[in-house]
Parts: structure tokens; sequence; C-alpha cells
């Protein structure tokens, strides 16, 4: 008899202890839903908030620095020459840039300068300096102050892709004019699809991707990636004389 009293209250302790187990189990989900969900509440925006907020952030920006990448496809230049890869810095209306471009089967680099409407480019032989017309420039189209703004503009279907700790990825359909700044005559009217990186902290541009058809004979697939990075950090620029 006692020897059945013995086993019955050693299952009823095992029970118990599964209880209390399980139960702690339970608080433990409880407490970490109820972090994860003050979490969401308090980070969620709509992809509208965070555009206005990439808007108004990029409104006060001074200079920035900018690199463009093509996936697929290049900017058609006129007479053959088609651009592949620039960078640069760009300080209001002022700006430097470095690109790469091809002509045939020649890969072709050439830097410029533009400051207060005066432009300067690279010779891409020699690699000397020397100033030019702006009208004479193959990029006096380029403006990419101007760019980085219009990106940001006429925005619809708007989608919250995903987010991490520093950026929201916000997808959106646009028009080609927005890019008359990037790449000069576009197919006007045009319907393509973007996906932008918006920084969580300082709610500016770093990254967007376009797909789709920008200038008139661009194929569908062409893909094209500009970066945007260091905000307000100021440098000057100067003119280049030929020794440089």
């Amino acid at each position: 008899m006692l020897g059945s009293i013995i086993v019955v209250v050693s299952i009823l302790k095992k029970n118990i202890v599964t209880r209390n187990i399980i139960f702690g189990i339970f608080l433990s989900a409880l407490v970490l839903l109820g972090c994860s969900k003050s979490y969401l509440t308090e980070s969620a925006k709509t992809p509208s908030e965070i555009v206005q907020m990439a808007q108004l952030a990029v409104g006060e920006v001074q200079n920035f620095t900018f690199e463009l990448v093509h996936k697929k496809g290049y900017i058609d230049l006129g007479n053959g020459l088609n651009l592949i890869h620039a960078h640069g810095y760009t300080s209001q209306n002022d700006f430097e840039i470095h690109t790469e471009s091809t002509l045939g089967r020649s890969l072709i680099k050439s830097d410029a300068v533009v400051i207060g409407g005066r432009t300067w480019i690279t010779n891409p032989i020699t690699g000397k300096w020397s100033e030019i017309p702006s009208d004479d420039s193959p990029i006096n189209f380029l403006d990419p102050t101007v760019l980085i703004k219009n990106i940001l503009s006429d925005l619809s279907n708007l989608q919250l892709l995903g987010e991490d700790e520093s950026v929201y990825e916000v997808s959106a359909e646009t028009y080609s004019d927005s890019f008359e700044s990037l790449v000069g005559l576009v197919k006007t009217g045009n319907k393509i699809k973007i996906e932008m990186k918006i920084n969580k902290l300082s709610n500016y541009l770093e990254q967007v991707t376009i797909n789709g058809q920008i200038q008139l004979n661009d194929d569908d697939d062409f893909e094209r990636v500009i970066y945007f990075s260091k905000y307000n950090q100021a440098k000057i620029l100067t003119p280049p004389t030929e020794n440089d």
C-alpha cells in the first residue's frame, strides 16, 4: 500500500513539473509576441509616409555622391556612344563626373566638370582637359540634383517590399519623363517600375533600381541602378586646367 502511494505522489509531482514547464513556455511566448507586436506598431509606416519623409529629406540636401550602374543596357548618347557606368559628386547645379562608355568595341573613359554653367571635359585619348560650350557636351542633360527629386515625385502603386534595421524597400510605378535629367531624350509617357531603398534614420534615398524603357530604343528588360551616398559632405569643385 505504501509503495502505491509513493508511486502516485511521484506521478503527481511529475505532472505538476510538466504543467509548470508548459505554463512557463506559454508565458514566455506571450511576452515575445507582445514585444514583437509593440515593435511593429512603433516602426510600421505606410509606403506613402516613407516616400513623403524621403521627399522632405532630399529637399534639404546640399550635396551628395552618386553612381549609375547598368545591370543590363546603356544610355544612348548619340553617334554610337553608349554610357554604361558613371559616378561623381554634385553640389546644387555644379558637379563632377567620371564616365565609361562604349563606342563599337572600344571602351571610352572620360571626366567632366560643370561649374556655374561652364563645362570642362577630358580628351578620352590624351586625358587632357579643355573647356567646351555646354551645348556641345554629350552629357549636357545631366542634372543629379533634379534627378533625385524627380525620382521621388509622381509615384503610384506604392508597396512596401520589406524592411530591416536600417532601410525600407519600396516599389512604385512612375513615368520615363522623370528621368530626363539622367538620359536626356526619353520615351515620353512610358510607365516603368522602380524599387527604392530609403534609410530609416536619415530618410535619404540610398538606391533606386529602374526597370523598363526610358529611352526610345531601350529594351523592356533594361535595368539601371543608381546609388546615392555621402549626403551633405561638402567638397570644393574647382575648374580644371590644361595641365591637370
